[in-house]
């Protein structure tokens, strides 16, 4: 399975018609490497047959079809890791979007329940889950 920064860099490599070359990461030199794709004085130059080959190897031995593009960054890693294998590829970290308390106290939510935090733990929860009081 290629990385989300791999796929970037290899859609990038697939869509570049340039006459200066494309500098690559070493993770993606050494996949275009596995199928004879060299670089000239550091850029790439990828040709026609060479991006098909490179698409091809991509699907068949990472199993990610580059030509569908699709754009995971948008989409948090709980919704990815129900379509792709890799949820990471998302932009957003899984407690992005969760406050995080720590120290000596005890956190009621709004269920009845409560956490008791004690020193050298942290409690990540969603702001509405939270029973305010005051």
């Amino acid at each position: 399975m290629i990385t989300y920064q791999q796929s970037q860099q290899l859609i990038k490599l697939l869509n570049y018609s340039g006459d200066k070359g494309i500098s690559l990461g070493k993770s993606v030199e050494s996949l275009l490497e596995e199928v004879g794709i060299y670089p000239i004085r550091g850029k790439y130059f990828p040709t026609e047959k060479e991006k098909i080959i490179l698409k091809k190897y991509i699907r068949d031995f990472h199993g990610e079809d580059l030509d569908k593009n699709v754009s995971y960054e948008q989409q948090n890693r709980f919704e990815l890791a129900k379509q792709i294998p890799d949820e990471k590829r998302g932009r957003f970290s899984v407690f992005g979007s969760l406050l995080n308390f720590s120290g000596n106290t005890n956190l009621p939510f709004k269920d009845g329940s409560s956490a008791i935090i004690t020193p050298n733990y942290v409690v990540s929860c969603k702001l509405e889950d939270i029973e305010l009081r005051k």
